[in-house]
């Protein structure tokens, strides 16, 4: 019987419920039905959440591959179907974009639900997505949104103008609302991403030659972005099995481990994979986990790690924008690094003096905290 951790109310982690439905998803056989039997007997159809439904477009084949015959899989395919159709979509406005990216001479990596639906789900229907991500470099970022702009691509009003070298991103978007998400950086917490740059593998997005990050760095891309708070991101969990089921015993332990540890990021990756381990079974070697536990697990990654999966409050956010001013100042480039935590917050906020940037902070806090 799967146990529930402690962190189980922690919007980041898949419940009870849940579990059984990614194993009848992941396991195989026997376990895999009785899996989806007990979900089954745990969830009416009226009590099917908007988090089970994403989790369902994962399970369908599987379940149909295993024979199951259950009133249920007609929810399961009508879910598939639907992520399937508005994927095809995405992924075409996705590879139009590239293509224009791409003839103005900038690189892109394709990242999150488009690579991994691709190349580790191998089904567009399986894995639903809000919006294709594209990685770019941080000083082409206001080239992209440019290259973008003059095929009808608007960046949105909220995100402001593109400037400066810590900006994490942009989201644009066409006459129709559909948006695409553009990153200067994967993480919040990254300075530098050029191991990403150096592992790529090759994408094929509808026809478009591209590239992704490759599964160590997309494993860590999906830990780390999924341990944090936001009860939608349940997901990472079976993005994460999707990847460690394709690639089986091809995949680079000892890359993930050296890339995680450059990146500072031990505790919440093996916080992840050990999770993935206990409740799910996933082939995750034990050595792997003494070497993310053995460190570098400075106490202030560890507090980051527990903020980031709490709701979010005006200390977390100040400790969260310290954290990336750190990253920033020991790991960037040496002509990008903030000279202080103040210059950092100008240049990320793009902000001009103390006192604006005193109440433009004081404004962040304050809606933090409503």
């Amino acid at each position: 019987m799967l146990r529930t951790p402690r962190t189980a109310s922690l919007g980041c982690w898949p419940d009870g419920r849940q579990r059984l439905l990614l194993g009848a998803t992941f396991w195989e056989g026997e376990r895999a039905r009785a899996a989806w039997n007990g979900w089954r007997s745990a969830v009416p159809r009226e009590q099917v959440t908007f988090a089970d439904a994403r989790l369902l477009a994962c399970a369908y084949r599987p379940l149909c591959r295993l024979g199951v015959d259950d009133p249920m899989l007609s929810l399961a395919g009508g879910v598939y179907r639907r992520t399937w159709y508005l994927n095809q979509l995405a992924l075409r406005r996705g590879a139009r974009a590239v293509a224009q990216l791409r003839a103005a001479d900038i690189d892109v990596l394709v990242l999150k639900g488009a690579a991994s639906a691709i190349l580790h789900y191998g089904d567009v229907g399986a894995r639903p997505m809000d919006d294709v991500d594209l990685l770019v470099d941080p000083r082409r970022l206001a080239a992209a949104i440019h290259a973008l702009g003059a095929s009808g691509w608007l960046e949105l009003a909220s995100q402001g103008p593109v400037a400066g070298p810590l900006r994490y991103g942009s989201h644009v978007e066409d006459a129709d609302g559909n948006e695409i998400d553009i990153h200067a950086y994967a993480l919040m917490q990254s300075a530098d991403d050029a191991d990403l740059w150096e592992s790529c593998v090759p994408l094929d997005l509808m026809g478009v030659e591209t590239r992704a990050p490759g599964p160590p760095e997309q494993l860590l891309l999906v830990c780390t972005h999924g341990l944090r708070w936001d009860v939608s991101t349940i997901r990472w969990a079976a993005d994460a099995m999707a990847i460690l089921r394709c690639t089986g015993s091809a995949f680079d332990w000892e890359r993930l481990v050296q890339r995680t540890q450059a990146r500072r990021l031990t505790v919440t990756v093996g916080h992840a994979l050990a999770w993935l381990r206990e409740s799910l079974d996933a082939d995750v070697p034990e050595w792997v986990l003494r070497r993310l536990r053995a460190g570098p697990r400075l106490r202030f990654e560890r507090a980051i790690h527990t903020i980031s999966m709490r709701p979010p409050t005006p200390l977390g956010f100040a400790a969260m924008s310290f954290d990336r001013y750190r990253r920033f100042a020991s790991l960037a480039p040496a002509g990008e690094r903030p000279a202080s935590f103040a210059r950092f917050l100008q240049s990320a906020w793009e902000i001009d003096g103390s006192v604006r940037l005193l109440v433009h902070g004081g404004r962040k806090l304050a809606r933090r905290a409503l």
